[in-house]
């Protein structure tokens, strides 16, 4: 129970990796608020969790109104806002030169953007807390220039970057910000690539070291780690669980 007594706001939850963790915070005793766009997705989420302590809000990760309305709603519900998990996020299509102007915008406005609103709509409350803990999904396409098309991973080495001007900035204010980097992971964003009878991702996810997908599961526990109070020494990290992608 180590979140007992915590709330923790969680973006895109309700599948895959937001899912994940809004499982993993609540069952570890936390009252889970979550931004979803998705209305069935959303009642999902809270039929899953029971409904107890737990709190949907619809909206668009990058509506800077409907981030300020989320931290809002979730102080109004439960007194803080102690955790920000910044996972929502969206893949582009396409090569560079193919790439139309709108699916670059809306990739962007999602993967960063987005976690520059929320973070922006968090920050007043965690500095009135005297403390705050924000966990950013990037990827372990930050690292790396072959991890997905070029929105994609240009937001994602933005989301690490912004991770750390957050930690240098706020770290003696009380407030840590790591980054979460994910390698592939068996999502519903991910679904397209995998595909029942496999996909085009095969041969390259049999050459990791791991030599399969992530759970979304797997980078919920780690998640629940860096908001933890076991990592009060963590600040400004990027931490890659991609089963041995970039090691190789």
């Amino acid at each position: 129970m180590r979140m007992q007594a915590k709330t923790v706001l969680i973006t895109g939850g309700g599948a895959g990796m937001g899912q994940a963790m809004a499982r993993r915070f609540h069952g570890e005793g936390a009252a889970v608020a979550f931004l979803e766009i998705d209305p069935e997705r959303l009642a999902d989420t809270v039929g899953l969790l029971g409904g107890d302590r737990v709190l949907g809000i619809e909206g668009d990760v990058a509506d800077p109104a409907a981030a300020e309305r989320a931290v809002a709603e979730t102080v109004a519900a439960f007194g803080s806002v102690d955790i920000v998990c910044n996972n929502a996020g969206i893949l582009g299509e396409g090569l560079l030169a193919e790439m139309s102007l709108d699916i670059w915008q809306r990739v962007i406005d999602v993967d960063l953007t987005g976690v520059f609103l929320m973070c922006r709509a968090a920050i007043p409350q965690m500095l009135a807390q005297g403390r705050g803990v924000f966990v950013n999904t990037a990827s372990s396409s930050a690292f790396v220039g072959g991890g997905g098309d070029a929105a994609y991973t240009a937001a994602k080495h933005g989301v690490v970057g912004l991770t750390r001007s957050i930690a240098v900035e706020y770290a003696k204010q009380g407030i840590r910000a790591n980054a979460l980097c994910p390698g592939p992971t068996a999502t519903p964003m991910t679904a397209p690539v995998r595909g029942p009878e496999g996909g085009p991702y095969d041969d390259f996810i049999a050459s990791i070291p791991a030599g399969r997908w992530a759970q979304p599961d797997e980078m919920a526990r780690l998640a629940l780690y860096l908001a933890s109070d076991d990592a009060d020494f963590v600040h400004g990290a990027a931490w890659c669980i991609d089963g041995g992608w970039t090691a190789f």
